[in-house]
């Protein structure tokens, strides 16, 4: 995914809405906002009166989540692949055969 930094990133795109991952706020269909600070619904950071922050990776006051020292949580979605056997195939020089590893 391109950043609009001009950056690469594997990481998915954040709502700053909702904090799901896999769109971003333009996209977002939640009609309910939520603050990053504190995690609570109804504000968004900037509006937040709390002082302290809230990590959304282990919910321990203190930090923000790429500041965690604990491991991430794992992606729940899972990964993707699309494959084709041999046979569902047209002879065609573009197509890329093999295995990854």
């Amino acid at each position: 995914m391109k950043r609009p930094s001009g950056g690469d990133s594997s990481a998915p795109a954040k709502c700053y809405r909702c904090g799901q991952a896999g769109h971003r706020i333009h996209e977002c269909t939640s009609t309910e906002k939520k603050c990053f600070k504190c995690g609570k619904g109804g504000h968004l950071a900037a509006e937040c009166r709390l002082k302290t922050v809230t990590c959304f990776n282990c919910g321990e006051v203190g930090h923000i989540s790429p500041q965690c020292p604990k491991p991430k949580k794992e992606n729940q979605s899972g990964g993707k692949v699309f494959a084709l056997a041999g046979s569902e195939t047209s002879a065609d020089d573009r197509l890329i055969r093999g295995t990854l590893w």
